[in-house]
């Protein structure tokens, strides 16, 4: 959900987006035209985060950054975190998040969510990832759930 700030003094009333469908469409134009580079649409993903910050907050609610997840990993708009056989690591990470996190999504998390998907893209089995590595607790936690409640011993190093 977008907070009603956003349309009345920020950044989406600069763009003209008085609606829900002008703010998806606006989005969705950012990121085509990002296309290029992943330093492009890094880009556009973080500030994506700016726009959807409210006055004196420092976070946004799960819901309204799962909605932006979904346009931002939309394969036409931007980068799909699906795996070349097949695995969609989005579904999972909503799913997760909904299970098993129920705090706001602060600017760390939003940006550490992208290195993530970059790397699980990469390897999708998440071998990357370690105990000692310092990703956000929350990732943490989604790799250890993903492999024990989702995958299994075939995620297993």
């Amino acid at each position: 959900m977008i907070p009603r700030e956003g349309f009345v003094a920020g950044p989406f009333l600069e763009a003209n987006c008085d609606t829900p469908a002008k703010i998806t469409q606006h989005v969705s134009n950012q990121l085509l035209s990002a296309h290029g580079t992943m330093e492009q649409y890094k880009a556009v993903y973080n500030h994506t985060f700016t726009l959807l910050i409210e006055d004196r907050k420092k976070a946004i609610d799960l819901e309204q950054a799962a909605d932006f997840w979904r346009i931002l990993t939309d394969a036409k708009t931007g980068f799909a975190w699906k795996t070349k056989s097949g695995l969609d690591f989005l579904p999972l990470w909503l799913e997760f998040l909904n299970a098993k996190w129920s705090k706001a999504i602060n600017r760390d998390l939003w940006r550490q969510t992208l290195a993530f998907m970059t790397k699980a893209l990469q390897d999708e089995s998440l071998s990357f990832w370690s105990e000692e590595s310092s990703w956000p607790s929350v990732i943490d936690d989604f790799v250890q759930w993903v492999r024990v409640e989702k995958r299994g011993e075939a995620m297993e190093e």
